[in-house]
This record gives structure tokens, sequence and C-alpha cells, in this order.
């Protein structure tokens, strides 16, 4: 499905609640040779209490420390296990297909967890794709080890969202700026620039 399709998909569809207000959907699309697992964004007063938890914590899910966001870590690690083990499931009854994890803003951000506990768990890199994510990761020194996690990610970011410029002493993996030029003025516009636009970009320009 283009991008556009995909960022109308991940807003509107049905989703699992687990752990800490988690909004997850597994889907094996067939047309596609694809196994989806999709994040929704922030809709509950949970989600954004984890969003503002701005500080950087380890993730010690392996010998690597890695060192992330706080609050999504957090989240993931309320129900990373059922999660994984749902889709690992899946992948495996169907392992020809791609496996492609995406979510919008806070499921943006629970992308990049995800992606990096399916290798972890799997040895298989993901293709990742991500609307208004904010940034994650606050070191790097593990860049090198996460661009080992995935076959390739894209990271959509409106110029004008300000959410996937925060917290902005975080890093960006493989951030892709779309839509018009970036205005300061517009940034105030959170509820259009970061929850409706993305539907209106000209994927096909970049």
């Amino acid at each position: 499905m283009t991008p556009n399709q995909l960022f109308t998909k991940i807003r509107t569809d049905e989703y699992k609640k687990i752990g800490e207000d988690v909004d997850y959907k597994v889907e094996t699309i067939h047309e596609e040779k694809a196994v989806y697992l999709m994040f929704k964004g922030s809709n509950s007063g949970i989600d954004w209490k984890l969003n503002f938890s701005f500080g950087q914590t380890v993730y010690d899910n392996q010998k690597n420390q890695l060192y992330a966001h706080k609050g999504f870590i957090k989240a993931w690690k309320s129900a990373n296990d059922t999660i994984m083990e749902e889709y690992i499931n899946a992948c495996n009854e169907n392992p020809d297909y791609t496996p492609i994890i995406c979510g919008h803003s806070l499921g943006g951000a629970l992308s990049q967890l995800a992606m990096e506990d399916f290798c972890f768990r799997t040895s298989r890199k993901p293709v990742v794709i991500t609307f208004g994510s904010p940034n994650v990761w606050s070191k790097k020194t593990d860049m090198d080890y996460l661009r080992g996690c995935y076959e390739s990610i894209v990271q959509y970011a409106n110029n004008n969202d300000v959410v996937p410029k925060v917290p902005p002493f975080y890093l960006p993996l493989n951030k892709i700026p779309v839509g018009k030029k970036s205005c300061v003025l517009k940034w105030v516009r959170v509820t259009y620039y970061h929850c409706r636009s993305y539907e209106y970009i000209d994927y096909t320009k970049l």
C-alpha cells in the first residue's frame, strides 16, 4: 500500500489494548506478501504521561546496553512479550513474507523498540515505517548496532509537525522531512500537522 494508505490505516484500524495502554495490531496481507505489526498513536492520558517521561534509561534486553526514552521503554516492556509472541507466530506461518513494523506518533516510537526486539529474538530484519514519530534513542554509540536491526527504515516527519523534533537531545533514525517548508508558527497546529496532513503529502516527489 502507499504511504498515504498506510497512514490512514494506522490511524483508523481497530486495535488490541494491553499493558500501559499499548494499542497494537498484527495483520497478514497476502496480496502484499507482508506481515504487519502496527501501533496506534497517543489517545489517552496514560499515553501522554509516557510521552513526557523524557529521562533516559537502559533497554537491557541483550549485551548491548541501549539507552532510550524512559516512557517509551516502560510502555513497550509492559506489553512486548505478548506482542512479540503473536507477531513472531504470524511471521513463522508465512516465512516468505516481509515483516513490516509501523506506527504513528507514540506508535512510531514503539515501532522502533519493536524493531530491535524482533531482530534480537529472531535474527530477522524488518522493514520499519513511521509517521510523526518522536525521537527514541539517546546514545550515539548505539546507532551502529541499531542500523543492523532493520532491512530498511523510513520515518516520515512533516516539516511543520513539532512531535518528530522532540525530545531534541535524542537521536533519530533515518527521518525523512516531508511537506511544505518548516514554519515555527505552524508548530502549534498539532492536530493538523501531526494527525491529519500526512494523508495529503505527495510522497512521489521525495
